[in-house]
């Protein structure tokens, strides 16, 4: 597996790439071992630095779902995370609406466990999933619960920003 870091505004990632595309791309520690240099990196490595970093720009995410290793992710869990993809930077689902798109309006919780399993937060901004009403619920990315109301509150404000120039 090659790696490299990513730091961004609200911690750093470290992305794991295996021969049949991005393994995981998650939040880490600094105590995690030391990554491949950036000089040893190809193409689709960079290619994901710039994404992430135009994210933390716009809240836009450009990202091919193919290039995802979606192994040892189970069929129900790649199609709320493929879902999860399509909402749109500023917008929310509940776990609920999620499930009932899904086409199974009583899997809220069965998306929930999806969601804390998702191995690439910010690609797949299941930050975007909230429970009932509105409210926030878990998020296992760095800083948790804050980390979830900074990347909402930030999307909604470039959001504005597009929306109202």
């Amino acid at each position: 597996m090659l790696s490299h870091r990513i730091v961004t505004p609200v911690g750093t990632l470290l992305p794991t790439w295996t021969e049949r595309g991005l393994y995981s791309c998650e939040f880490t520690h600094e105590s995690m071992p030391r990554a491949a240099s950036p000089d040893l990196l190809g193409p689709e490595q960079h290619r994901l630095t710039e994404a992430i970093a135009k994210y933390f720009r716009s809240g836009m995410i450009n990202w091919d779902l193919r290039t995802i290793d979606w192994s040892e992710v189970s069929n129900f869990q790649r199609e709320a995370l493929e879902l999860c993809f399509k909402i749109p930077s500023g917008h929310t689902m509940s776990y609920g609406q999620v499930a009932v798109n899904l086409s199974n309006p009583n899997a809220a919780r069965a998306v929930g466990r999806a969601m804390a399993q998702n191995r690439w937060p910010i690609l797949i901004p299941c930050h975007r999933v909230v429970g009932s009403n509105g409210r926030l619920t878990g998020y296992s990315g760095a800083g948790g619960l804050d980390t979830k109301r900074q990347l909402l509150e930030q999307e909604k404000a470039w959001a504005g920003e597009l929306l109202f120039p």
